[in-house]
């Protein structure tokens, strides 16, 4: 297993300015920053021109990216049309589909698969129609894991390499739970243009998407820089009453805190009006805040420990953080046993 952030030598914070906008490129290490933009999903922010040792890799990821990433345009269209056809309910959430909300194109950052959200009584009938389309479960001996603790299921396609995740539950064992799910399905809007037009979630739904995107990052103390740049201009581009909306939705399911924590990461990073903090422990300064967002494993001491972490955004839902604190207890040892078994077939 590679270890996280073992290419980058040092403390990342100069590189991280240039990332935000706040320096120029010129200044930074090269290799330093193209990691740390690699782990954070933007290395579109980095102009050719900034080091010439790396306008090759910089064209060769944007490369990729544009393959990737209209495999998954084409693949997610075709899906949605079935199951529109077969009257199954969806949205497609995540991938090219929330860049194009975000920043009016798809090609930004990879995206090798297709998320899907179907509401939980249409996940059997969902499969079989994604099933039709010569897509087939892999991961075959950790189904159970992936259905129970997880609520999605991965099927891929031999003849393009096309994956696909079916989510019937929003969720990360170890946070809250999303309460009134089905909700993103009645919010959703179309994307897109004549036949190609793909239903995706509204603006209120996709902002919470990304809220609870960063607090699992921080759960799992991975990079998440793209997530909060990606709130951030989605803030911007909200209207006095989808605004309103967002708060109204985050309540309604349970997640106004992990919205506010998402809240205080973006203003750390791009400023704006003060979030209330929800991080558990110790007050830290915007550089730590920016360091747990960009370089986690630089300061791991900053970062929050998982069972606290589940009770600041739980607070105010004892059943829901005893839930996941047993989910959270459960998961590993699950996937363990079944991760033997499958070793052993």
């Amino acid at each position: 297993m590679v270890q996280l952030g073992a290419e980058i030598d040092g403390d990342g914070a100069l590189e991280i300015r240039a990332l935000l906008g706040e320096v120029g490129f010129e200044g930074t290490d090269p290799h330093r920053l193209f990691h740390l933009a690699r782990y954070n999903k933007m290395l579109h922010l980095i102009p050719m021109t900034a080091h010439p040792t790396l306008a090759p890799r910089l064209l060769e990821a944007r490369i990729a990216t544009v393959g990737m990433n209209g495999r998954a345009i084409r693949a997610g269209a075709e899906i949605s049309k079935a199951l529109a056809a077969a009257q199954v309910r969806h949205v497609v959430m995540k991938g090219p589909w929330q860049q194009v909300s975000v920043h009016d194109t798809g090609f930004l950052r990879p995206s090798g698969d297709v998320d899907l959200f179907v509401a939980p009584k249409d996940r059997v009938r969902a499969a079989e129609v994604v099933g039709t389309l010569d897509y087939r479960v892999f991961e075959h001996g950790q189904t159970i894991w992936w259905l129970r603790f997880l609520g999605e299921q991965h099927f891929h396609r031999e003849a393009d390499g096309a994956v696909v995740d079916l989510h019937h539950r929003l969720l990360q064992v170890g946070l809250p739970s999303w309460r009134h799910a089905e909700d993103v399905l009645a919010r959703s809007v179309l994307q897109g243009e004549g036949d190609d037009r793909v239903p995706v979630p509204d603006p209120a739904t996709g902002c919470l998407l990304l809220a609870i995107t960063i607090a699992k990052a921080l759960l799992g103390s991975e990079p998440c820089g793209w997530a909060v740049r990606d709130l951030s201009l989605w803030l911007a581009r909200l209207s006095v009453e989808e605004r309103r909306a967002l708060d109204r939705v985050a309540r309604r399911a349970g997640q106004t805190r992990s919205l506010r924590l998402a809240l205080q990461l973006v203003e750390a990073c791009y400023g704006g009006s003060a979030a209330q903090s929800v991080l558990p422990g110790p007050a830290r300064t915007k550089e730590e805040l920016r360091s747990i967002v960009y370089q986690p494993w630089h300061h791991p001491q900053l970062a929050p420990r998982r069972r606290h972490l589940l009770r600041a955004l739980g607070k105010g839902r004892p059943v829901a953080v005893a839930q996941q604190g047993v989910m959270s207890v459960l998961s590993p040892v699950v996937l363990s046993v079944l991760k033997r078994r499958e070793g052993k077939a």
